[in-house]
């Protein structure tokens, strides 16, 4: 494990060991606002709503964000 020092960002990691994408899920609007502006795309999303109908309960979580979302960086 590596950990970044404080203000840097993982590009250059990612390069340097030839790591060509990077995604994650990103479970709050804040984080998902973020990551679009750092340049991920969304590839995939479902609502709290539809994950709560399959079981899924996050309570609270839909008054600030209606989706958890992943999305995916080109290095």
């Amino acid at each position: 494990m590596y950990i970044l020092p404080k203000g840097a960002n993982g590009i250059p990691l990612c390069k340097a060991l030839d790591i060509k994408v990077t995604a994650t899920v990103f479970t709050a609007g804040a984080s998902q606002a973020v990551a679009r502006k750092a340049g991920f795309k969304e590839l995939y999303k479902i609502s709290y709503q539809e994950l709560a109908d399959r079981g899924y309960k996050f309570p609270g979580i839909e008054e600030d964000t209606k989706y958890s979302k992943l999305m995916a960086l080109e290095i």
